[in-house]
């Protein structure tokens, strides 16, 4: 850092920064806000930004938290993965000492931080001190403290920017952790507790065309991927078509160099293929939280320990023995899957093209117009993450998210278009593998059933052909008996379940006879559904 650098600094009397070798005189620096997307190992700098402050930044970031980071001939070489933790866990991590005002500079000729290191750290603008966080953390402090003076000495004769000091692992693990102490009180600030959005079991979520086009295409997507597209010059692609207009749904990253070629579009068509019906259970829960968003902006903060509650997946007990057990939590497993289909979902683009009513003034009958928009089906914006010291696994590991939902969905929550319906919390909390018909069915139910009849109850017919086309359940052709009789415990179990209220064939086929299964799947059936009580 060289004095041009230090005229960004503001005096913070008794915060110092570690560089290298040395502690700097500290205070905040002007963080540049938005996505950082570098090719790996080597680091690219957003336009208007300056490339020498906005490389200083970074590797400032990385070497508080002993992450590696290396400056040489005007590159500064890191590793990809060490990029994405700052972007989770943007916090530099400072020391509080006594020095005089005037000095900014004290060369300390060795490779390590001083005992003080993480007694402060800023986070954006905002500068935070030790004794905000919670007793666990200062007790952290205080054995990193204990680990860096216990550190043999490795004095040097210089101090040289290329000098990177070889740490335990337990001390790389427990500063990192620390950082995330530090950003988890900053969010902690301004973000609200996980919310149960289900009353009586059930809550409202999104019923729009488009949006059962991204359910119908992960469906899809997890039964094979019959109905997407692949080609080598365009990314993945699914088409939904309904009388009222169409979806496209395409799985790309969006970023303005992304370029389709064998190579590119065979690696977006593997994550395509990674979809499960779990995918569509994270996306119906999120999208009942953008109806009811948790922040002013349209924004919502997403749980991974609310969602696997509102799940019903059981929490881990630890303890010594059988009697006297704690509650730790979800299973690190659990939680990771939750980001990993964050992940997946953040990068469905969906083209719309259908019409929607005008509002009315009330005086004239309500006319249509043409409603086409593309972009992200969602975008995530904040990550909160945690690292677990005590387990197996150490690596950083997202709890929260803050997700914004694209603007395609802004016409579909206002009137005369506003368009939702009742998620229940059953189909949610159905096994993905051993309950996948149910899970499909009730969802189609919940989109069709529930939203034909408005809530109010009532009576409709389906032909089973196109019901079970419709959330891609396919018929096992060499045993299709199998199928007739998984269809019926499924539609058994949505009505022990109360999804539905009763259902019963139009008609029967005798399975005796030969190609009987066509006659099957040409069959009517009729569902009925109670009223379904206004959700507040």
């Amino acid at each position: 850092m060289n004095n041009e650098m230090l005229s960004y600094l503001l005096n913070t009397e008794g915060t110092w920064l570690w560089i290298d070798c040395s502690i700097y005189n500290f205070t905040t620096f002007n963080y540049v806000e938005g996505s950082i997307d570098p090719p790996p190992n080597e680091l690219t700098f957003p336009p208007k930004v300056d490339p020498e402050y906005f490389a200083t930044l970074i590797s400032v970031t990385l070497r508080s938290q002993m992450r590696f980071c290396v400056r040489s001939k005007g590159k500064t070489l890191i590793y990809d993965s060490d990029l994405r933790a700052i972007e989770a866990c943007p916090v530099i991590l400072a020391s509080t000492l006594s020095y005089p005002k005037n000095v900014l500079k004290i060369e300390r000729r060795s490779p390590y931080p001083p005992l003080e290191h993480g007694t402060a750290a800023t986070v954006f603008k905002q500068a935070y001190h030790i004794t905000d966080l919670s007793k666990e953390a200062q007790e952290r402090q205080k054995q990193i403290s204990k680990m860096l003076e216990a550190l043999p000495t490795q004095p040097i004769e210089t101090p040289n920017s290329f000098v990177y000091p070889t740490c335990p692992e337990e001390l790389t693990n427990m500063i990192q952790q620390l950082a995330q102490d530090y950003y988890q009180y900053h969010t902690n600030i301004r973000i609200p507790n996980p919310r149960n959005i289900f009353t009586n079991g059930a809550t409202e979520t999104l019923s729009c065309m488009p949006f059962q086009a991204a359910i119908a295409s992960i469906h899809d997507a997890a039964s094979k991927a019959t109905k997407w597209v692949q080609t080598e010059d365009h990314a993945p692609y699914f088409r939904y078509e309904k009388p009222s207009g169409s979806s496209i749904i395409e799985y790309k990253t969006g970023r303005k160099d992304e370029v389709f070629n064998s190579k590119t579009t065979t690696s977006l068509w593997q994550q395509v293929q990674k979809f499960s019906d779990s995918s569509n259970d994270v996306l119906l829960a999120l999208c009942a939280h953008f109806i009811r968003p948790s922040e002013e902006d349209g924004t919502t903060w997403f749980f991974a320990s609310q969602y696997l509650s509102d799940r019903g997946l059981a929490k881990i007990t630890k303890g010594e023995n059988t009697v006297q057990r704690r509650t730790a939590g979800h299973r690190h497993e659990d939680i990771a899957e939750v980001g990993n289909h964050l992940d997946l979902l953040e990068n469905i683009w969906i083209t719309i093209d259908q019409t929607i009513d005008q509002p009315s003034n009330g005086k004239k009958k309500r006319k249509k117009r043409q409603f086409t928009h593309q972009g992200r089906l969602l975008m995530i914006e904040e990550r909160i993450t945690q690292k677990d010291l005590h387990g197996e696994n150490n690596s950083d590991l997202e709890i929260a998210w803050r997700i914004r939902p694209g603007s395609w969905l802004r016409p579909f929550l206002e009137a005369p278009n506003r368009q939702v319906a009742n998620l229940f919390q059953k189909s949610l909390q159905y096994d993905p593998y051993r309950q996948q018909w149910e899970k499909r069915l009730s969802r189609y139910f919940m989109f069709f059933g529930h939203m034909e009849t408005r809530g109010g109850g009532g009576t409709f017919n389906r032909n089973i052909k196109k019901l079970l086309q419709e959330v891609s359940l396919s018929v096992d052709s060499e045993h299709p008996k199998r199928t007739k009789k998984r269809f019926e415990e499924a539609m058994n179990q949505l009505v022990a379940d109360n999804i539905i209220n009763e259902w019963y064939y139009q008609g029967s086929v005798d399975t005796a006879k030969r190609g009987w299964v066509t006659s099957w799947l040409d069959l009517m059936i009729t569902i009925h559904i109670a009223p379904v009580k206004r959700l507040t």
